[in-house]
């Protein structure tokens, strides 16, 4: 754990509130998910105070750990369907594959030099790999 973050996670015991604890911890841990590491370092410092709850936060990350699998419902789904990752994503790029195999009409991008964010690290690319999947010169057309 890195030193920032542990001293926003032990905040809360130096009567620091729990929503900039929760704010800064993000913005300790953001850059990590990103490929170049200016763009990490900018994109959590314009995280804006009041921008992150813990109460709700707790709750979504507490359901994510139970652990239910979406396999199911993944496989029922039968419309076109964009996955665009980013190689360098700390999730991997099986994670990715996993859910194209399993979405019967998806098409799957990977964008390289590229994390969690590609909408930020590789906008243009993010914009064109959906041009693309709507079928081109931004006409709007599912495929």
């Amino acid at each position: 754990m890195s030193k920032r973050k542990r001293y926003w996670t032990e905040a809360e015991k130096r009567g620091v509130g729990a929503d900039k604890v929760a704010l800064e911890t993000a913005r300790a841990i953001t850059p990590a998910y990103f490929y170049d590491r200016a763009k990490g370092l900018a994109y959590a410092a314009a995280m804006q105070d009041g921008s992150l709850h813990a109460a709700p936060s707790a709750l979504l990350f507490a359901d994510l750990q139970k652990n239910y699998d979406a396999a199911v419902g993944l496989g029922r789904l039968d419309r076109p369907t964009l996955i665009i990752h980013g190689h360098q994503d700390p999730m991997g790029d099986k994670t990715a594959a996993d859910i194209h195999a399993l979405i019967k009409r998806s098409t799957l991008v990977y964008l390289d030099k590229c994390g969690h964010f590609p909408w930020v690290e590789q906008p243009d690319a993010f914009r064109q790999a959906i041009d693309d999947f709507l079928g081109g010169s931004g006409s709007g057309r599912v495929p």
